[in-house]
């Protein structure tokens, strides 16, 4: 990936964790809470707490070291992949 599409990629996963905690934070505000949004919150790490390995590559089980870039994946930009499979 160029600096340019990773910057890109940054961004929108920081746009994805602000709007989570909009969310979070409106639901608080009215005493009220959802399964599904704290589910989210438990499983995925925020963009700063991932490692540039997660960040930019994907889990493929047919590639050589079972990683590819993530741009190399059908709709990369609409899909989430922020946790890996265990032990890659």
């Amino acid at each position: 990936m160029s600096r340019f599409q990773k910057a890109r990629h940054r961004d929108r996963l920081r746009t994805v964790d602000s709007v989570i905690t909009t969310l979070k934070a409106g639901l608080d505000s009215v005493q009220q809470n959802c399964y599904v949004l704290e589910k989210v919150i438990a499983r995925t790490p925020k963009e700063s707490e991932m490692t540039p390995k997660d960040k930019y590559w994907i889990f493929d089980k047919k590639a050589k070291g079972y990683r590819k870039s993530a741009h190399r994946q059908p709709k990369w930009t609409k899909l989430t992949n922020r946790v890996p499979p265990a032990h890659f």
